[in-house]
């Protein structure tokens, strides 16, 4: 798992791939979803993250379309975390809360303020 970690870092996913699969552990199977992410098979990536939290599998979720399961997954309490509550409640179209979730994530990373004023996800916020 951690030498497919490497491979992933590095952007060969194929190795990645083989390392994961050689792996056969339950966190090998969660990256694995990472890089149905980066090879735009969301639904997939959906199945591998299945019953996980955290951000990968919350942008998963993001994707597939399944905004209940993005949010469910979403359990810290952290600017990415925030950042991607805020994207949901956009998606639903939820002004307030995606500017309240923005204003939440921005606050603790300055970084994610820049980032947000490009992001399509908040088109409809700003």
């Amino acid at each position: 798992n951690a030498t497919g970690v490497v491979a992933l870092r590095n952007s060969d996913y194929a190795q990645a791939a083989r390392c994961f699969a050689n792996a056969g552990t339950p966190e090998a199977k969660e990256n694995m979803g990472v890089i149905d992410i980066y090879n735009g098979n969301y639904k997939a990536a959906a199945e591998k993250l299945a019953g996980t939290t955290g951000a990968n599998a919350a942008i998963a979720n993001i994707l597939n379309g399944d905004l209940n399961a993005a949010s469910k997954a979403l359990v810290d309490n952290d600017p990415k975390s925030d950042y991607l509550r805020a994207i949901i409640a956009a998606r639903k179209g939820d002004v307030t809360g995606a500017r309240k979730f923005l204003s939440e994530a921005t606050s603790k990373c300055k970084c994610l303020k820049e980032r947000a004023e490009t992001d399509i996800e908040f088109a409809s916020v700003r």
